[in-house]
């Protein structure tokens, strides 16, 4: 097996920053039962020796989220979406995609804030500034349908139909 910090991907270096752009469990020692941390979409890392060691399996492969680092093309064919790439976060990458947990949960700290401001105009501009960064709620409320009736639905009609050819055949 090679050096540890030797990788065939140029982006992953002992000193070379990746921000992950959505959340992602990295081991921080290696080993089977190595410890790991989760990364929030937006958190830079700055690779280390251990770090990259941590990534490897036990026959020396990198972690596909690292292989791929700098390749968006082969990460949407391996994950469905872009999870990595080289170099800081952008400052303007926000932590939450709409309508994710996190997104959630910082609206409602922003609307919770809003809300608290005791000045009519400004809480009104807060709210406005909250709808324009977070944009308007996603309903979590919904129906359930069933294609061929509800269970109870279908139960009734069945005990409907039995009925029915008990009266045709005279059996009750």
């Amino acid at each position: 097996m090679t050096d540890s910090t030797e990788t065939e991907n140029p982006y992953v270096r002992p000193g070379e920053q990746v921000h992950v752009l959505v959340p992602l469990n990295v081991k921080v020692k290696p080993g089977f039962t190595g410890s790991s941390m989760l990364l929030d979409r937006s958190a830079t890392i700055t690779m280390t020796a251990d770090l990259i060691a941590a990534q490897r399996d036990r026959f020396g492969k990198l972690a596909d989220w690292l292989a791929l680092l700098g390749d968006d093309e082969a990460q949407v064919a391996r994950f469905g979406e872009i999870v990595s790439r080289p170099g800081p976060a952008p400052a303007d990458l926000k932590r939450w995609v709409v309508g994710d947990a996190t997104w959630r949960d910082e609206r409602a700290k922003a609307r919770a804030a809003a809300w608290a401001e005791t000045d009519p105009d400004e809480r009104d501009r807060r709210l406005r500034e909250v709808q324009k960064v977070f944009g308007p709620d996603i309903p979590l409320d919904g129906t359930l349908q069933y294609r061929n009736g509800t269970p109870s639905e279908r139960a009734a009609a069945a005990q409907e139909a039995e009925f029915a050819r008990q009266r045709a055949t005279g059996a009750r």
